[in-house]
């Protein structure tokens, strides 16, 4: 009787302490999924425990040791391949990112797709809604507003290819575009655009 308290009493202390070292509450939150993006990045971490301080590194090292502690007023902003590790107390949350700039030299096919694409478009004479592409940015121009950003042109083939760019809420957007030949027209993530200067 005596040894079977002394196991219930040994167990029920080890269930207390367990209780009493329970972090959950400072685990961290990533915002961005692991995986390949393009352009600069921007994360945010959290936790449950508003009072609790997270510390992270870009380059996989331990960040209990790491003297970079997170401002949630700023986040994180990253353009460059790196490996996320943060931690509040609780656990050690980490994501893997290839970041690939949208300055990337352009190999040779790219090169023969963007001298298709370059210049300035439109859907109407009106010119309303344009779609501006230069060697270091693309544009488009409507009734909602403008969006600028640096691009990637990925999957190129023939006269197809998708191009990767970021929008005003900072995420990365993937649109089909489509070089209709001996036309002066393309057509950009389904939309008709009529040449309105170029070079081809």
């Amino acid at each position: 009787m005596y040894k079977k308290s002394l196991v219930w009493l040994l167990v029920i202390s080890a269930l207390l302490f367990l209780t009493s070292c329970d972090n959950s509450d400072r685990d961290v939150t990533i915002s961005l999924a692991p995986g390949t993006y393009y352009g600069e990045q921007h994360i945010t971490l959290s936790c449950i425990d508003p009072t609790a301080q997270i510390t992270y590194t870009l380059d996989g090292s331990d960040p209990k040791d790491s003297n970079l502690v997170y401002d949630s007023e700023t986040g994180i902003e990253i353009n460059y391949t790196s490996d996320l590790k943060a931690t509040a107390g609780g656990n050690i949350a980490e994501a893997h990112y290839d970041i690939i700039p949208y300055d990337s030299p352009m190999d040779t096919t790219q090169r023969a797709f963007y001298n298709k694409i370059m210049g300035s478009w439109s859907t109407d004479e009106s010119m309303t809604t344009n779609f501006v592409v230069s060697s270091s940015s693309v544009t488009f121009q409507g009734p909602a507003g403008e969006t600028k950003s640096g691009y990637f042109l990925k999957d190129v083939n023939g006269d197809t290819a998708t191009m990767v760019y970021t929008d005003n809420d900072g995420k990365n957007v993937e649109i089909p575009i489509q070089v209709i030949p001996d036309s002066y027209t393309i057509v950009v993530n389904g939309v008709q655009y009529i040449a309105q200067w170029y070079y081809y």
